[in-house]
């Protein structure tokens, strides 16, 4: 379950306690939402900073050795073929790139 979901069902819960006039608790579970939510944006900020395509990172630095610009879905195809530490590297910046790069051989609607 992803932490939206989560922070949706705490939302909801604190919903019905405050229609129940159980404002102590229903406060105390919106503070746990808004954390949360605060901790999920910071997160998510700093895991796509990992993957930005002028990326000085590992991958970006093995990116730009092998004569591309940066991170893009070419440096990610040709890593994943190459196989070994390059390989986990090009699927962790598919993971993190927000639907931006795709598994090779897999188009962007597939799942």
């Amino acid at each position: 379950m992803d932490l939206k979901r989560i922070v949706d069902h705490i939302d909801k819960i604190a919903t019905h306690l405050e229609e129940k006039k159980l404002l102590r608790e229903a406060t105390e579970l919106d503070i746990i939402s808004n954390t949360i939510e605060k901790i999920a944006k910071k997160e998510k900020k700093w895991i796509q900073k990992a993957v930005s395509e002028k990326d000085e990172g590992k991958f970006g630095k093995w990116c730009k050795s092998n004569g591309f610009d940066g991170v893009c879905q070419a440096c990610i195809d040709k890593a994943v073929a190459e196989g070994g530490k390059p390989q986990q590297m090009a699927l962790f910046a598919v993971n993190v790139s927000d639907g931006k790069y795709t598994y090779p051989n897999k188009k962007k609607d597939d799942k």
